[in-house]
């Protein structure tokens, strides 16, 4: 990470030396970078004791590299190791309470979001260095050099912070670091002679990319085959980019080879098998996977419906060092099943996902209409300036198309958007009558993005986790007889699993945190009677619960100032 800054010197050099516009100002670049680590500080600490229960998976990971553990810990069918890894590191170094590991991890996204904001600006630089100047150009010009900065770096804030976001325990930040490095690497490939170098460093960091999330094996295939046709000598860069996509192999081994062990046969990862199963076959309900929807095969692993209504579950494995035993491996729950395309549950799916698109458009509104009208004013020959940078523009819809297939959140697709923008936008040209209007546009569009960066903002800084619930229900747990390794329930309606993590207990059951916590608490005494026994059967020693209100039924206890309450079953 610590080499970002000086490829981005080395790029703004290069840049210099054709164009001394190119490198932005002092005093714009220090702007953008102290306001970009506030709103990211903000954020940070208005989510700080907030974890999802992916986060909550991604800590438990990170207990390989803890004394005493192995690192086979670090090896899951879903979630990818690099990020775990980071996360056992920081542990190791600087030794943070079980109940102040949240809050922790936390902090350790600001880093990630800075090498992020670096990687992107080495690709800015990259990009407006290798633009022709004003008298290359012929009549048309481009548009002021602070004003592309000023776009980019408005642009990267925004889907940094409002679309994959600093809110949770989560690679995507990082993974869009190496992806922003990746691209500006196959940028200064246009401009230099066929490189050893440049393609084995960019197997290196698309394989580093792969070991922060699994997508990154299918988009860095792709950004090597750009770099190949992105040149004029790509016949001699052919045997560079099988040397390439050899180097992203040999270190995605790391990750792909101690699972396919693991699992008794070869895979380079299980996340795309269980995503489809789960998203275009619809197994569930849920996480439950009581029925493998569409897929073929049978789950050689079942969870066991205990009631019935409300439908309630119970998960053991056997073991009691993850947090949560339904969701530390989901890939768990499928093995054996194996994915079916049906031309119906794939049109639905990609209806489904295209709703989520959908729900995007109103803060992309602005954006997408800016980005038409300026290439409308851009008159004839704005076609091979676009096709010049198909790199970026290409990769970043082939990342919208390719989780559209199977399933979108917004924090997938945040960079791919921003990737696919910077193409289309930067080192656009105009007939210089049209200049100021195109401005004028470009302003509108920046002003948009930092309007939703203030609310953004705004929503941060009165998020109401300002108390560290999570570290109150472990402390208070002990009073009951619960400690670490012991076995317990839950009925919430929320995935929210970090007191688990806090208090190293296992949940091996549960009410359907989707349909079934809130009828719960309004189901009759003997309706929760039954409910409470079928989960003592389970082996849990107590129940946590969340009503949602500040009291509970008979039987329950509150748990220090927090808003969970406990149950302990008699032996």
């Amino acid at each position: 990470m610590a080499t970002i800054p000086r490829l981005a010197a080395e790029s703004s050099l290069h840049a210099s030396a054709h164009s001394p516009n190119r490198v932005p100002g002092l005093l714009l670049r220090l702007g953008f970078w102290c306001t970009g680590a506030m709103l990211a500080v903000i954020q940070t600490l208005g989510f700080r004791y907030y974890a999802t229960a992916d986060a909550v998976a991604y800590m438990d990971m990170s207990d390989g590299l803890m004394p005493g553990r192995s690192w086979h810990h670090l090896i899951n069918g879903v979630w990818s190791p690099l990020y775990p890894a980071l996360l056992g590191i920081a542990r190791r170094v600087f030794h943070p309470a079980p109940g102040n590991e949240i809050y922790f991890d936390h902090l350790l996204n600001l880093p990630f979001f800075l090498f992020a904001f670096g990687c992107f600006e080495f690709l800015l630089h990259t990009i407006l260095g290798s633009l022709p100047t004003d008298a290359e150009a012929g009549d048309k010009v481009g548009l002021p050099t602070w004003l592309y900065w000023t776009l980019g770096y408005t642009l990267f804030l925004w889907t940094s912070l409002t679309e994959i976001t600093l809110q949770s325990l989560r690679p995507d930040m990082l993974m869009a670091g190496f992806l922003y490095l990746a691209l500006a690497i196959v940028v200064r490939m246009r401009k230099h002679a066929a490189n050893w170098k440049s393609f084995a460093a960019l197997g290196g960091v698309l394989g580093v990319g792969f070991l922060v999330k699994a997508p990154m094996l299918p988009i860095g295939i792709l950004i090597i085959v750009c770099g190949v046709v992105f040149t004029s000598d790509w016949r001699r860069r052919v045997p560079m980019a099988i040397g390439s996509d050899a180097i992203l192999l040999l270190i995605a081994a790391f990750y792909f080879v101690p699972l396919s062990i693991q699992l008794h046969r070869f895979t380079l990862g299980e996340s795309s098998r269980f995503n489809y199963i789960a998203h275009v076959n619809h197994a569930g309900p849920g996480w439950y996977g009581q029925t493998m929807g569409t897929a073929a095969g049978t789950p050689l692993h079942r969870t066991r419906r205990i009631f019935d209504s409300p439908p309630t579950y119970e998960f053991a494995t056997g073991e009691t060092d993850n947090s949560d035993a339904l969701r530390f491996d989901p890939s768990y729950w499928t093995e054996g099943a194996t994915p079916k395309f049906y031309l119906r549950d794939q049109i639905t799916a990609v209806r489904e996902n295209l709703h989520v698109y959908i729900g995007m458009l109103p803060s992309l509104s602005v954006i997408i209409l800016g980005t038409a009208l300026l290439l409308l004013i851009s008159g004839r020959g704005w076609l091979p300036e676009v096709l010049a940078r198909f790199p970026l523009w290409l990769v970043g819809f082939a990342g919208i198309v390719m989780y559209a297939l199977v399933h979108v959140e917004e924090r997938y697709v945040g960079a791919f958007f921003l990737v696919l923008w910077i193409g289309l936008l930067v080192g656009l040209r105009f007939p210089p009558k049209r200049q100021t209007f195109a401005t004028a546009v470009v302003l509108v569009m920046v002003l948009w993005a930092g309007g939703f960066l203030l609310k953004e903002a705004a929503f941060d800084y009165r998020h109401p986790h300002s108390r560290n619930r999570e570290a109150i229900v472990a402390a208070e747990l002990p009073k009951y007889g619960v400690h670490s390794g012991d076995a317990v329930a839950r009925i919430s309606a929320a995935p929210d699993l970090g007191w688990a993590r806090a208090a190293r207990v296992s949940v091996i059951a549960e009410v359907d945190w989707q349909v079934g916590a809130r009828p719960f608490w309004t189901a009759s005494p003997e309706v929760q009677h039954q409910v409470l026994a079928a989960l003592a059967n389970t082996g849990a020693k107590i129940v946590v619960g969340r009503p949602g209100s500040e009291t509970a039924p008979q039987g329950w206890q509150p748990l220090g100032k927090s808003d969970y309450w406990v149950y302990v079953f008699q032996p």
